[in-house]
């Protein structure tokens, strides 16, 4: 269930970003009177923060690439091997593809691109940053049952 919802918020953020950069009126950051000077300088030095979060959380799922391969050692069945694979690079790309979009959209701030709606593109990455650390959360979960599932002595 919570993917589903997860999909969901995504869609929305994605859906509200569309709406609030294609009118500039909506400024989503000037409904909510604490984030009304929502700008530039704080995007980046927010995002910078996030970006670094999720190359450590990428760093650590390179632990999770070892442990991998050593269940894939003991495991027999072809299937398995490319069920533990499969997940394992879905869940541990994410957060390093959510790093490198963060990283590229600061460049273009600091390049000096105008970024319609930062604010709502904030929320969005907030959000994949979160997502970022609950599929790397996931991915242990998965080794870890594939580890128990071993049956011995193979």
């Amino acid at each position: 269930r919570l993917t589903e919802v997860r999909v969901y918020i995504f869609v929305f953020l994605i859906l509200l970003y569309i709406i609030d950069a294609a009118l500039f009126s909506f400024n989503v950051a000037k409904i909510y009177s604490p984030f009304s000077k929502f700008g530039s300088e704080i995007f980046v030095s927010i995002v910078t923060k996030m970006a670094y979060l999720l190359a450590s959380v990428g760093a650590f799922t390179a632990t999770l690439l070892t442990v991998a391969i050593r269940i894939i050692e003991k495991v027999n069945v072809p299937q398995a091997v490319t069920g533990i694979w499969s997940n394992l690079v879905k869940y541990a790309t994410y957060p390093l593809i959510t790093a490198v979009v963060m990283g590229g959209t600061i460049f273009l701030v600091k390049l000096g691109v105008e970024i319609p709606a930062i604010f709502t593109l904030f929320l969005l990455f907030t959000f994949l940053t979160i997502n970022s650390l609950y599929t790397t959360i996931k991915i242990g979960e998965h080794l870890v049952e594939q580890a128990f599932n071993i049956p011995e002595g193979k």
